[in-house]
């Protein structure tokens, strides 16, 4: 007989090892043997092509699966942020800004947010789904050229969360950025626009599973 407190250790393994797929399928059989009969074939669906699911063209079969059970499966994150349909998922928050759900191999493993709403809600999103990716849709990096004839781009260590638009990050979070060309007291630059990306991506990744207390 299985217990639901059986299927949050099975989740934290998933949580705690987001690029091994074992564990998803072991999730999967918990929830089959649970009676959670979607919830399964979602996931091993998912694992099983590695792909996004629910994106792109028409809503096909694992589509409907999610537009049936997103809130549910959201776990705290669902009460947080109320769900619309619209080209994938994407979620009210605030009244006008929009987060949206990247889901792979049956679980969130990417998002796209304002940072107000990463900050307020990391350590919820890190121990529910796991995440491997975070788009900051309200951060541009900064540009400039003066490090010689090579134009770079960069981020800088801001003194409030609430700042405007633009490249000012937290301390908190922008400590975590690696990776970078070049380095200045409260800069950080990175060769392009792309990779400025990344490194942020990866800091919020660790920014995230250290509020959520899971291992880096």
């Amino acid at each position: 007989m299985t217990t639901a407190l059986d299927g949050q250790g099975l989740l934290r393994d998933v949580i705690d090892r987001p690029e091994d797929g074992t564990p998803r399928l072991i999730y999967a059989d918990w929830c089959e043997d649970s009676g959670q009969h979607e919830r399964a074939e979602f996931i091993r669906l998912g694992v099983a092509h590695g792909g996004w699911q629910g994106e792109g063209g028409p809503v096909g079969h694992e589509g409907a699966i999610l537009i049936r059970h997103h809130a549910e499966w959201l776990g705290r994150m669902g009460g947080l942020i109320q769900p619309h349909w619209r080209s994938g998922y994407e979620f009210g928050y605030g009244g006008t800004a929009r987060v949206r759900w990247r889901w792979r191999r049956g679980f969130v493993e990417g998002v796209s947010l304002p940072l107000q709403a990463f900050m307020d809600h990391a350590a919820a999103l890190f121990s529910t789904h796991p995440i491997t990716a975070v788009t900051l849709t309200d951060r541009t990096p900064d540009f400039t050229q003066t490090h010689g004839a090579t134009p770079v781009r960069g981020w800088y260590r801001a003194g409030k969360v609430s700042g405007p638009p633009g490249p000012g990050l937290p301390r908190k979070l922008w400590k975590h950025l690696d990776d970078y060309r070049f380095y200045e007291r409260r800069l950080r630059w990175y060769l392009s626009e792309e990779k400025a990306h990344a490194a942020l991506s990866h800091a919020c990744v660790r920014y995230g599973r250290d509020a959520a207390k899971t291992p880096a």
